[in-house]
């Protein structure tokens, strides 16, 4: 009882990192909205989304290596603090040539924190609470998306744009610091692991293939989403507000799907 009392302790202090992280990973959504008013036309936006893209070609597949060899906490930590400086160096530019130069560590920082992070759940959680901890993770991380934009756009909305990208540079620094503290004693015991049986790499990748092309087209509409349509609606006339309320709702709504996606997959079975 004590041991799954503190599993389920570091389970939770780790979701909190991961809520207070994407709260401040959330602004990324307002850099379009922010590239706009210095004069960013639509090529310009397609390329700071292409730009930060570019790390997730490769650096997730290396991810899980990565945290065989430096430890999947400290690399889960150096993603946060890398997405926070690169916020903080957003608040520091004016140009669109520091906005693009930004992309390049903001993207590096994510493409290694969403997978590691998952990871570390998976880590500490038992084998009879994993499922429940990784669908509490994508609340956390859903909760984030939901928030993150809204306050951004009212801060944006009262003090700017780099105001915005200011505090949540520091939000996501203090959720590092906090989380070298809280987020400790991940490794399980190796009698805890479970060891799934040796598959052919041609048979892993024919399993998931057909997985892989169908989340192309919905890759290619999140990233027009992501990238032109904040932009598209301050050019439009909305203020920084309401294009954060707007991007809020997005939020809810992939947070309700995913909240759902369990019991979805369920019908599936039947």
């Amino acid at each position: 009882m004590e041991r799954g009392g503190s599993i389920a302790a570091r389970t939770g202090r780790l979701h909190f990192s991961v809520f207070f992280a994407s709260v401040g990973i959330a602004y990324v959504y307002l850099i379009p909205a922010y590239a706009e008013q210095l004069g960013a036309g639509y090529l310009d936006l397609g390329l700071i989304g292409t730009v930060r893209s570019l790390p997730y070609t490769f650096l997730p597949v290396i991810a899980g290596y990565l945290g065989d060899r430096l430890g999947r906490r400290r690399l889960y930590l150096l993603s946060i603090f890398a997405v926070g400086s690169a916020t903080l160096l957003l608040a520091a530019t004016g140009t669109i040539a520091g906005i693009l130069a930004v992309q390049v560590i903001l993207g590096i920082g994510l493409s290694l924190f969403w997978p590691i992070s998952e990871a570390l759940v998976s880590e500490i959680s038992s084998a009879q609470e994993r499922a429940s901890a990784i669908g509490m993770y994508a609340v956390a991380w859903g909760a984030g998306f939901l928030i993150g934009p809204l306050i951004g756009g009212v801060i944006a909305q009262v003090a700017g744009f780099q105001s915005t990208f200011f505090v949540a540079g520091v939000l996501l620094l203090i959720t590092a610091g906090l989380s070298v503290v809280t987020i400790r004693g991940e490794q399980r015991r190796h009698g805890d692991t479970e060891q799934a049986p040796a598959r052919p790499s041609w048979e892993l990748v024919s399993a998931v293939l057909p997985m892989l092309i169908v989340q192309v087209p919905y890759a290619i509409v999140l990233a027009f989403v992501v990238s032109i349509f904040p932009g598209y609606a301050i050019e439009s006339g909305l203020t920084p507000s309401e294009v954060g309320l707007l991007l809020s709702g997005f939020g809810f709504v992939r947070t309700m799907v995913f909240s759902l996606s369990g019991r979805m997959g369920r019908i599936g079975e039947r």
